[in-house]
């Protein structure tokens, strides 16, 4: 038995699993948005609002992480995600024409990741944590926005390709256990605050490539 627990220690030293960590990634953000309401009219004026219902848009994200590995079961990670534009197409607008707009999130996250061992160089890993979101549409009559702290849940996989170099397979939730909602935000002058005009959540895939020093 003694020698059996050695030779685990021996497995997990062989992976560089203490210490810090830096990574970067990317793949496949999903934003849902919920009850959007999408205002149209000429010189920022709101003439008319329609209510465009759930929509689910498509973009391309950016995934920077660094942390501290405890041991080979729990971490403490910072992290940076960019969700990349996703493109809506509105109501018909001021030339007469569907106008587009766009959307995107910036997410600032802190959050405790727990690991499980399957094999010597695969590790099962869920998180646990808050970020900060910068999110806001473009293009759009008075540019709705909203920075506000939010919930940061996931899972995935790392795989250790090298005592100091891990390929992570990460899915993370923004937005679930605390929604973020835009607001709409009236030029200078212009209309009237319509208050909320969305609630949204991102779902983001991603593949990083992690060092371990």
């Amino acid at each position: 038995m003694i020698l059996q627990l050695i030779g685990v220690n021996l497995v997990f030293a062989q992976n560089n699993v203490e210490g810090f960590y830096t990574g970067i990634g990317t793949g496949l953000n999903i934003t849902a948005n919920s009850n959007l309401i999408k205002t149209y009219g000429a010189a920022q004026d709101v003439h008319g609002v329609s209510n465009m219902g759930n929509l689910t848009a498509y973009s391309l994200p950016i995934f920077i992480d660094g942390g501290y590995r405890f041991n080979p079961y729990l971490s403490a990670e910072f992290s940076y995600s960019y969700s990349g534009n996703q493109q809506y197409t509105g109501p018909v607008g001021v030339n007469g024409d569907n106008a587009l707009f766009w959307g995107s999130q910036n997410m600032f996250g802190i959050s405790a990741l727990g690991y499980l061992p399957l094999t010597t160089n695969f590790y099962l890993k869920g998180r646990l944590g808050l970020a900060y979101a910068m999110a806001t549409m473009t293009t759009y009559i008075g540019d709705p926005g909203t920075k506000m702290m939010t919930s940061e849940i996931g899972a995935g996989l790392q795989y250790f390709m090298s005592q100091h170099l891990s390929l992570d397979f990460d899915y993370i939730n923004y937005g679930l256990l605390m929604p973020m909602q835009l607001n709409y935000k009236p030029p200078v002058g212009g209309a009237p605050n319509l208050g909320v005009i969305d609630t949204i959540n991102n779902n983001q895939l991603f593949v990083s490539l992690t060092v371990h020093y």
